[in-house]
Formats: C-alpha cells, sequence, structure tokens
C-alpha cells in the first residue's frame, strides 16, 4: 500500500478532493478556495473552516470506489 503525501500548493487545490489535515490529523475535503487558503471540511463536522493551504496534504496512493 504505497500511501504517500504531499504538500499542497495554492495553484494545485482541487475542490471536492479529499487531503489530509496536518494540523487535526485526519482527511478532510476542500470546499472552497481563496488564494493560500482553502475552506476544509471533516466527516464530525467539529473542526470545519478556513485553514492555510500549508496545513493540508495531498493524499497518494488511494484508490476511490
Amino acid at each position: 500500500c504505497g500511501v504517500q503525501s504531499f504538500i499542497v500548493r495554492s495553484g494545485d487545490i482541487k475542490l471536492e478532493k479529499f487531503y489530509w489535515c496536518v494540523r487535526h490529523r485526519s482527511p478532510c475535503t476542500v470546499k472552497a478556495y481563496a488564494l493560500f487558503m482553502v475552506y476544509v471540511v471533516f466527516s464530525d463536522r467539529s473542526n470545519d473552516g478556513w485553514y492555510h493551504c500549508a496545513e493540508i496534504e495531498e493524499i497518494e496512493g488511494i484508490e476511490y470506489k
């Protein structure tokens, strides 16, 4: 299972994609972005909000079904 994460640059953000939140150590989904900020939603909704794009990492190697 070759799952890797990569730092996300603001120009590489994709909406409705899963990312890894470094601050909360949890997967999240990007719902919006502006400049260097992203609005992310977590499965339990407890930490939803705006974060700096440096706080999320792209998750590679996950197969979606």
